[in-house]
């Protein structure tokens, strides 16, 4: 019994050396091999391109040590998928690498809000984090506000035709109403004395590179263009907006004529002047709708 136990023992650590041997030198097999295909699976809402391009594998490289990971990492930098998943495989004369993604739910609506003692806001945004199916932004949203309200547009590329170049581009259009108030007047307890209209247009270009996840340089444009629209009083206690009844009074003064009731001037005739009469005397109008310059006693000069 004993010497048949011997044998069988030796038989079984030489199994296990073995087993552990050959999955010890499976990856070490694979390294330094030939990438003779890359099959990408699970991408519904991303272009099979996209991926490809992501990854920077392709036919024909060779497969590190390292390449797995760098390619795992790069798909999930990209925020596009939720779950990743890169393994090998033998095929042909070489190896295969199998890219496992599931997408993530690209766009969604974002509600903003805002409550403040002079200034009241709500917005809403509309981002998309894959446009197309090739990894592109999209940025649209508004608000409305007491103080400052606008609109706003941005595009953004994080991968120029594969590479390491981004590009993006925004617009923006804004209308503030600012409040003025009096320098003694610190804890704004007499309310604005004066608000001004000003109306804004701005758009910027920004291109830049990524060099590596989290190093990046980049360069931006910005043209922005302010216009001065109106200043006014507001109103308080539901008083009208003085300035516009101002503007109205001047309005109206001008698209209506003016009708003024004037009283008859005594004067003489031609021979008067001419040849100055004697003083003479004469007794009121009987007529009470007579003007009163008529009633008076008529005596020019001499």
């Amino acid at each position: 019994m004993r010497v048949l136990a011997l044998p069988a023992r030796a038989t079984l650590i030489a199994c296990a050396v073995g087993l552990g041997v050959a999955l010890a030198a499976t990856p070490a097999l694979a390294v330094g091999e030939e990438i003779t295909d890359v099959r990408i699976m699970g991408n519904q809402r991303t272009e099979e391109s996209t991926v490809r391009s992501v990854a920077g594998v392709s036919i024909g490289d060779t497969l590190e040590t390292g390449t797995l990971d760098l390619v795992r990492e790069r798909l999930n930098t990209t925020g596009l998928f939720s779950d990743v998943n890169v393994w090998w495989e033998q095929y042909k004369t070489g190896v295969r690498v199998n890219i496992a993604v599931k997408d993530k739910f690209p766009w969604a609506p974002v509600p903003t809000g805002s409550w403040a003692a002079n200034n009241r806001a709500f917005g809403l945004l509309f981002v998309h984090g894959n446009l197309f199916g090739r990894g592109k932004q999209l940025l649209l949203g508004g608000r409305i506000a007491t103080v400052d309200s606008g609109a706003a547009l941005g595009y953004r590329d994080p991968s120029f035709f594969g590479s390491w170049i981004y590009w993006q581009l925004q617009g923006n259009v804004q209308r503030q109403d600012i409040p003025e108030y009096y320098p003694n007047d610190r804890k704004a307890e007499s309310g604005a004395y004066r608000s001004t209209l000003l109306v804004s247009y701005a758009s910027e270009l920004t291109l830049g590179v990524a060099w590596w996840r989290r190093v990046r340089t980049q360069v931006a444009w910005r043209l922005e263009q302010s216009n001065f629209d109106r200043s006014y009083e507001p109103q308080v206690d539901g008083k009208p907006d003085t300035v516009a009844s101002t503007q109205s009074a001047r309005t109206a003064s001008i698209s209506k004529p003016r009708i003024t009731a004037m009283a008859p001037t005594p004067a003489g005739t031609a021979c008067c002047i001419k040849r100055p009469r004697w003083p003479t005397i004469r007794t009121a109008s009987p007529k009470r709708n007579a003007p009163t310059a008529t009633n008076a006693l008529y005596s020019p000069r001499l």
